[in-house]
């Protein structure tokens, strides 16, 4: 994350001479605000900027800004997601996304759900 646009080029020119036949990270500009965003939670028990600690304002923001971290819903269960988003009159205010972490022996899997709001009803994509 940069700044500016000249802070970009400069980073770029680095990631040139680093990372020769690789692919380079994308890199987003924005303006760093010294205050942090004041953002509207969704009205769930936790979400992941519940879980998440932050100490650097610019990329708390750049979190919320590019990744709404304050609308992704993080559960125990596949079923208490569905329960959460499969009926239009059940999804909590503010959901993009709900997310459930589980482990399989050694191997961690996460679903996400995703609500596409549609005009009449909410479509659910399950991803990964």
């Amino acid at each position: 994350m940069c700044h500016c646009d000249q802070d970009k080029k400069a980073l770029l020119k680095i990631f040139d001479k680093i990372l020769v036949n690789e692919q380079k990270p994308q890199i987003v500009v924005s303006t760093f605000l010294k205050d942090q965003h004041k953002v509207k939670k969704a009205l769930v028990t936790t979400t992941l900027m519940d879980l998440i600690k932050v100490e650097n304002v610019p990329v708390f923001n750049f979190l919320v800004d590019y990744c709404h971290i304050e609308s992704i819903v993080v559960v125990d269960s596949q079923d208490e997601a569905k329960g959460m988003i499969m009926m239009k009159d059940n999804v909590p205010r503010n959901i993009k996304r709900v997310i459930t972490i589980t482990w399989h022996g050694n191997l961690l899997r996460l679903t996400i759900r995703e609500i596409i709001e549609a005009e009449e009803f909410i479509l659910v994509k399950a991803l990964l």
